[in-house]
C-alpha cells in the first residue's frame, strides 16, 4: 500500500455499530490499524447479549444448529413443556422462512460445508484473544479447564458420539469419561452421571461483561471514541459513506460496520437488504456460590443446561427460544432452570440472585455474516454468531480490520458472505 493510500485510511472515520464482545473486538482491530474509530450503542459496552453468555471460549463450537439428528428431534422437544427448545405460536408466522431456509441446511453436504466454515473461524480464536489479552491487560479472567459434556445413560452418551467424532476429526481432544473420572474432576456432581466427553482445550472467560467492558476501556484510553445512544436511521450519503441518525446528531461514517447483534438485520433492511436472522433467546439465572467448588463449565446433555462458575456466582444458562425481540421474558424459565441446576449439583444454592433474558443473534446456516454489504461497498457486516459471539470476538474483529484495509487475511471470508442466502 502507498504512503498516500495509508494517509488516507488513518483520517477515515470508522463508525462500529454495537458495542457487544463483537463490536468492540472490532473496534479494537480497526484501531490497530490505525484508524480513527467510534463505538456507538444505545447501551453500555458489554450490556446486551455479551452480559449473559456461558463465558466459554468454545473448542468444539463448529456444529451447526440445523443437522438431520436435530432435524428429527425437533417435535419432541416442542412437545416438552420444560424442554431446551421454545417456540412462541405466535412468533411462528414470521419464523417460519428462516425455520425453511435452516431445514435446508441439515443436507449432509451443507452440514459439511457450515462445520468447515465454522472451524476455520474457530481454528485461530484462542490466538486472537492471547494476543488481545497481552495487549489490554486483561488475561486475569481467563481460566482454562476445559468443559464437561455428562450423560446419564450409556444411550445418551452414544447419542452425542457423532458430533464429538466430527470434532476428533477436526483435531479438537475429546475424552471419554467414566463415573469415577467424573467425580475426580468435577465432585460436586450429581451421581446420576454416569459418562461424559471432556474437551481440555476449551477455557472460560470468568465474567463476560468485565472482559467486554475492560476491551472498551482500553479502547477509549487509546483515543477511540464510545458514544451512547440509540442509531435511529442509517443512509448512504451521496458523496460517500454512510451518515447515521444517532438520538440528536448525524455522524458520517467513511467505513460504518454494523455488529447490533440481533437487531443488525433492521439496520441492513434500512439499507435494502435483508438477511434472514432470527433472536435465539437464551435465559440465564444466578446463584451463590457459597463453599460449593466448580472449576469449569459443566453440560447436563440431557437437559441441554450448563453451569459456569463465574467471578460473582454459578451461572446457569440455557434455552433455545424464538419469539421475536419484542417478546418479554418468560418468567417460568427462571424456575426450570434451576430445577435443572439441583438435578446437576444437589448442592447447589435455591437463591436466585438475578435472572436474565437475552437476543443471540442467528442464521439458518449457524454461519455469522461477515463481509461488505452487496450494493454498500464501504458498509460492513460483523453479525449473526449465534452462540459463538464470546468465542469468535476476537477473530471476527481481525476479519473486518482486513476487509477494511483491502488487505488479504488469515480466513477465506466467502463463506460469511451476506449475499449467501
Amino acid at each position: 500500500m502507498d504512503a498516500e493510500h495509508k494517509t488516507k485510511d488513518r483520517n477515515a472515520h470508522v463508525i462500529v455499530a454495537g458495542a457487544g464482545i463483537i463490536g468492540v473486538c472490532t473496534a479494537l482491530a480497526l484501531q490497530r490499524d490505525g484508524l480513527r474509530v467510534t463505538l456507538v450503542d444505545r447501551e453500555a459496552p458489554g450490556m446486551g447479549c455479551s452480559y449473559g453468555n456461558a463465558g466459554l471460549l468454545h473448542a468444539g463450537g463448529c456444529i451447526p444448529l440445523a443437522t438431520p439428528d436435530s432435524l428429527k428431534k425437533l417435535p419432541s422437544m416442542l412437545m416438552d413443556p420444560e424442554g431446551a427448545l421454545r417456540i412462541a405460536w405466535r412468533h411462528l408466522p414470521a419464523l417460519s422462512p428462516w425455520l425453511l431456509r435452516m431445514a435446508a441446511q441439515a443436507r449432509p453436504d451443507r452440514v459439511a460445508h457450515n462445520i468447515r466454515a465454522l472451524h476455520a473461524l474457530l481454528k485461530p480464536a484462542r490466538h486472537l484473544y492471547d494476543k488481545l489479552f497481552r495487549q489490554t491487560g486483561l488475561q486475569h479472567l481467563i481460566r482454562s479447564g476445559g468443559e464437561l459434556h455428562l450423560y446419564r445413560h450409556q444411550a445418551s452418551m452414544q447419542a452425542a458420539q457423532w458430533g464429538m467424532g466430527v470434532l476428533r476429526e477436526k483435531g479438537i481432544t475429546v475424552q471419554d469419561l467414566d463415573a469415577a473420572s467424573i467425580r475426580e474432576l468435577e465432585p460436586a456432581l450429581d451421581k446420576a452421571f454416569q459418562h461424559a466427553h471432556f474437551l481440555p482445550d476449551s477455557d472460560m472467560i470468568t465474567s463476560p461483561h468485565q472482559l467486554t467492558q475492560g476491551l472498551a476501556n482500553y479502547f477509549a484510553q487509546q483515543g477511540g471514541t464510545v458514544l451512547r445512544g440509540e442509531i435511529r436511521s442509517v443512509r448512504p450519503n451521496p458523496s460517500g459513506g454512510t451518515d447515521l441518525q444517532v438520538d440528536g446528531q448525524t455522524l458520517h461514517a467513511s467505513s460504518l460496520v454494523l455488529s447490533t447483534g440481533a437487531w443488525s438485520g433492521q439496520l441492513t433492511q434500512q439499507l435494502g437488504v435483508r438477511v434472514p436472522l432470527q433472536s435465539w433467546r437464551g435465559y440465564h439465572i444466578m446463584l451463590p456460590r457459597g463453599d460449593l467448588s466448580l472449576r469449569r463449565v459443566v453440560v447436563d446433555s440431557d437437559h441441554h443446561v450448563a453451569v459456569s462458575p463465574m467471578v460473582d456466582g454459578l451461572r446457569v444458562i440455557g434455552y433455545l427460544e424464538f419469539a421475536g425481540l419484542k417478546a418479554p421474558a418468560d418468567s417460568r424459565r427462571s424456575h426450570s432452570l434451576l430445577k435443572s441446576a439441583q438435578r446437576l449439583i444437589p448442592d447447589i444454592s435455591g437463591q436466585i440472585t438475578s435472572a436474565w433474558m437475552g437476543h443471540r443473534p442467528g442464521t439458518p446456516d449457524s454461519l455469522p455474516v461477515i463481509g461488505p454489504l452487496p450494493g454498500h461497498p464501504s458498509v460492513y457486516c460483523a453479525f449473526g454468531h449465534g452462540q459463538l459471539g464470546l468465542t469468535l470476538g476476537a477473530t471476527t474483529g481481525q476479519m473486518i480490520a482486513d476487509l477494511v484495509a483491502g488487505r488479504q487475511g488469515a480466513i477465506d471470508p466467502t463463506p460469511y458472505r451476506v449475499n449467501r442466502f
